[in-house]
């Protein structure tokens, strides 16, 4: 099928953004519901520690295989199979009797978490040649995720009061399906194209652009590595287990606690729709040191009492 040189990239953004919002809305059902799993299922912190373990672990040792599949086939078609394997977990969980049955469903979940970031990341580098206008289209489709996951998380309680936790399953699992139907009748279809940039419009000279971005420095690269990991360790340690502690230690219920992290989650998702403002003010490099000490200012103060 014929199509104009801008609408193929388009269409990346829009799959991609779809698929970024069923992926995060997906990971924030294990936090969302967790209260009840944890009352359902008797568990104690150390088997909420061991089941995010084991998904995480599923996540870290599968992504560079991804990464490798995501280079040799269609990206797209790879967030559709993601879609696929976030499916069928989340309909086999409402179904679950016990709790090995959760944990194993979560962990093929997890295959399917895993093939997202390197598949996205790829196709979005791959027709966004110009560094600046990469950087507001990574930001454009990182915040329609975090509203995914804003939209799971304020739900979530509600849902699980009046159907219970498995329900929320099945219904996230009824999204993904519907976003792999959307890939199917309305955009594999498009031809792949190789070297467009999604405002090609504007006239912008592909090797003039690729000059431009330069490259990172070994030194910058191992800086932005470290700063990748602590970042990830606190993010993961702060959605995992926020909605417990709120159920657990302040005491309030579990539509309330999602509901309040909810406010986190929307916060997080204006803050990568400014990103591209921020880097284009102040650069790219300066902008991730500065969203490193926003964010490691907030997790010092967590300990204290007053917080």
């Amino acid at each position: 099928m014929e199509v104009a040189a801008s609408s193929y990239p388009r269409s990346v953004l829009a799959a991609c953004a779809l698929f970024h919002a069923i992926n995060d809305a997906s990971f924030a059902i294990v936090p969302a519901v967790l209260p009840l799993l944890v009352t359902d299922f008797s568990l104690t912190y150390s088997d909420v520690g061991v089941l995010y373990a084991a998904i995480l672990t599923v996540t870290v040792l599968l992504q560079s295989v991804m990464g490798d599949l995501a280079d040799k086939f269609n990206e797209l078609d790879l967030l559709a199979i993601g879609g696929v394997l976030i499916l069928l977990p989340f309909t086999l969980i409402f179904f679950a009797g016990s709790y090995p049955q959760v944990f194993v469903f979560n962990l093929i979940y997890a295959i399917g978490f895993s093939i997202f970031h390197p598949a996205s990341y790829a196709v979005l580098s791959r027709v966004t040649c110009d560094g600046k206008y990469r950087t507001k289209t990574m930001g454009l489709s990182g915040a329609i995720g975090d509203f995914g996951n804003f939209i799971a998380f304020l739900s979530t309680g509600a849902v699980a009061s009046y159907l219970g936790w498995r329900a929320r399953f099945l219904i996230l699992g009824l999204f993904a399906l519907s976003g792999v139907c959307i890939h199917l009748l309305f955009i594999r279809s498009l031809r792949r194209t190789s070297f467009f940039t999604l405002y090609n419009d504007k006239g912008l000279n592909l090797q003039a652009a690729q000059r431009r971005q330069g490259s990172f420095s070994k030194k910058s690269m191992f800086v932005m590595v470290l700063i990748g990991i602590c970042m990830g360790a606190g993010y993961r340690t702060f959605i995992n287990f926020t909605t417990l502690f709120l159920t657990d230690i302040v005491k309030i219920s579990v539509t309330a606690s999602d509901s309040v992290f909810s406010l986190f989650v929307l916060a997080g998702a204006i803050g990568s729709l400014s990103s591209f403002y921020v880097a284009k003010r102040i650069g790219l490099k300066k902008a991730i040191m500065l969203e490193f000490a926003i964010a490691s200012t907030g997790m010092l103060l967590f300990p204290m009492r007053f917080m």
